[in-house]
C-alpha cells in the first residue's frame, strides 16, 4: 500500500507543481501589444511615402514622430497638419485608431518596421485651408 501511495505521489506531484506554476511570459492584452509596437521613432524615408488626397508629396521627407507613453513629438513637420508635440490615446475599444488632443482621429497599421497613419485634416484656421485633406503617412521605424 505504501508503495502505491508513493508511486501515486511521484506521478501526481510534478503535475500539481507544473499546474500551479504561472507562466512568466503572461500574454499581453491587445492594447499592450499595439502600444509596444507604436513606441519609438518613426520617419518618412521614401519619396511619395506621404499622400494628401491620394497625391504623393515629397515635402514630408525627413518628417519623424517619436511616440512615447501617450505623448509624441515631431521633427521636420508642418504644425498645421502635425503639431510639434502633443498627447494621444487609443480610441476606446479600437487599438487601430488613436486620437490626438486636437480631436483628430488617426487610423493606424503597425508592424515591426512600418507604421501607416491615415487621417482627415479638417478646416481650421483660415490661413491653413490649403492643408485640409485626406492624409496617409508611411513611416519606417528608426
Amino acid at each position: 500500500m505504501k508503495k502505491r501511495i508513493t508511486r501515486f505521489l511521484m506521478i501526481l506531484l510534478p503535475i500539481i507543481i507544473c499546474a500551479s506554476c504561472k507562466d512568466d511570459d503572461e500574454s499581453l492584452s491587445n492594447e499592450e501589444v499595439q502600444f509596444q509596437a507604436l513606441l519609438g521613432t518613426w520617419e518618412v524615408v521614401e519619396e511619395g511615402a506621404v499622400t494628401r488626397d491620394n497625391i504623393k508629396s515629397n515635402q514630408w521627407l525627413g518628417f519623424s514622430i517619436t511616440i512615447g507613453e501617450n505623448r509624441y513629438t515631431t521633427t521636420n513637420t508642418y504644425p498645421e497638419v502635425w503639431p510639434t508635440e502633443g498627447v494621444w490615446s487609443f480610441v476606446e475599444g479600437n487599438f487601430n485608431k488613436i486620437q490626438r488632443a486636437d480631436g483628430t482621429i488617426i487610423d493606424i497599421e503597425v508592424n515591426v518596421t512600418t507604421l501607416i497613419m491615415s487621417f482627415v485634416k479638417k478646416e481650421g484656421n483660415p490661413q491653413n485651408r490649403g492643408e485640409t485633406g485626406n492624409y496617409m503617412f508611411k513611416l519606417t521605424k528608426q
